[in-house]
């Protein structure tokens, strides 16, 4: 009698194999709403104030956009993967298969979107790069251009030990 009583205790609180279901319930094999719900909600929070600092961040245009589209995602794929971990075990089949095949439809656009992110990151450090590399070649033309100018032009002054340049041959 007693081992009876325990089965159904445990099968009230969601605990174990056994137990009668339905949404307040925990049986069936899903995770109890009560642990679930709140953690959506954490989450849900933390991915919604990412998307608001992405929107005011400075960044270039395409990485804001790959990004909000990315958190959008997750705000939709976060309840999904709720209800297919809690409220789905008690349904039929046919829900059960449908909310999985959802939730790994939504996980597999947000991976796309990360390693699209990756690639216009790419994209951007290379042109960033040329930009710095065209900088350089001109920056150095112009200091190669000023020093043949003062070695051309300033004939009279220099000689050993009648200069008054530093090591690196700029007036001290």
């Amino acid at each position: 009698m007693t081992g009876h009583m325990c089965e159904m205790v445990l099968a009230q609180a969601g605990v174990g194999g056994g137990g009668a279901g339905g949404v307040g319930g925990g049986g069936g094999g899903g995770l109890p709403w009560w642990v679930v719900v709140p953690l959506t909600a954490v989450v849900m929070l933390t991915i919604a104030a990412h998307v608001l600092a992405v929107q005011s961040a400075e960044m270039p245009a395409s990485r804001r956009r790959i990004r909000l589209a990315n958190g959008m995602l997750m705000l939709v794929t976060t309840p999904m993967l709720a209800f297919a971990v809690t409220v789905s075990h008690r349904g039929s089949p046919r829900a059960f298969a449908a909310a999985w095949v959802l939730v790994m439809a939504l996980l597999a656009m947000i991976v796309f979107l990360a390693l699209l992110d990756i690639a216009n990151t790419v994209r951007l450090n290379a042109r960033e790069r040329a930009a710095l590399g065209r900088e350089a070649a001109e920056a150095l033309a112009r200091d190669a251009a000023r020093a043949r100018a003062e070695r051309s032009g300033g004939g009279g002054r220099g000689g050993v030990g009648g200069g008054t340049e530093g090591s690196d041959g700029r007036p001290a």
